[in-house]
C-alpha cells in the first residue's frame, strides 16, 4: 500500500458518491434522507451523485428522475470511479461495525463526510480527517465547505489517508491478526 496515484496536489471534486447497496436497511434511509432533504440543497454547485451498489428498478426509477442523481450500480474500477468525489455515509440507523466504504475511501484519498454511527470506531476528527454531520443542516454545511475549497478536501482526505496508514491498513492489520495466531 502506498500513495501511489493518490494525488492531493491540484485536487478537486467532481461529484459525490455513495457506496452501498438497497438490501442494507441503513444504506437505504441514508440514501432517501440525501436524496430528499440534502442534495437539493446542493444543487447551486452543479455536482452530479453517484450511487454505487444494487438498487431496485422501482427504487432507481424514483430517484434518478432527480437532476444529478445517478446509479450506478457495480463498477469495474472504483478506484478510478471514486477518484476526485466526496464519499458521503449518511448513516442514521444501526450500530458498530467498520464501514468498508469508508475504509475504501480514505484508502485511495477521498474526503468523507459522515454521521457518526457511519464512522464508528475508527479516530475521526471532525475538520482534520473527516467531515462528521449528524443532520441536514450540518452535512449541507461540511459538503458545500469541502466543494468550495478544494485545498480543505485535500487537507482532509490526505490526514484520513495517514489516519489509515497508521491505523488501519491492510499491512498493518495483517500484522496484528498474525500476532494474534501467535499468541494462540
Amino acid at each position: 500500500e502506498s500513495s501511489v496515484g493518490i494525488l492531493f496536489e491540484d485536487f478537486f471534486v467532481d461529484k459525490m458518491v455513495f457506496i452501498g447497496h438497497e438490501g442494507h436497511a441503513p444504506n437505504k434511509d441514508a440514501v432517501i434522507w440525501f436524496i430528499e432533504e440534502i442534495y437539493p440543497q446542493l444543487s447551486g454547485f452543479n455536482k452530479k451523485l453517484f450511487i454505487l451498489g444494487r438498487w431496485s428498478k422501482g427504487f432507481v426509477s424514483k430517484y434518478s428522475k432527480i437532476h444529478g442523481v445517478v446509479f450506478s450500480g457495480y463498477v469495474e474500477d472504483i478506484d478510478n470511479f471514486i477518484r476526485n468525489s466526496i464519499n458521503i455515509a449518511p448513516i442514521r440507523l444501526g450500530g458498530g461495525g467498520i464501514r468498508v466504504k469508508i475504509l475504501l475511501s480514505i484508502s485511495r484519498g477521498v474526503p468523507v463526510v459522515c454521521t457518526s454511527k457511519a464512522c464508528h470506531g475508527f479516530d475521526f476528527v471532525h475538520g482534520h480527517n473527516s467531515m462528521i454531520a449528524e443532520n441536514s443542516a450540518d452535512f449541507v454545511s461540511s459538503i458545500s465547505e469541502l466543494l468550495s475549497n478544494a485545498d480543505k478536501a485535500a487537507e482532509l482526505a490526505k490526514n484520513a489517508y495517514q489516519l489509515y496508514m497508521e491505523n488501519y491498513s491492510v499491512a498493518l492489520t495483517t500484522k496484528i491478526r498474525d500476532k494474534v495466531y501467535s499468541d494462540l
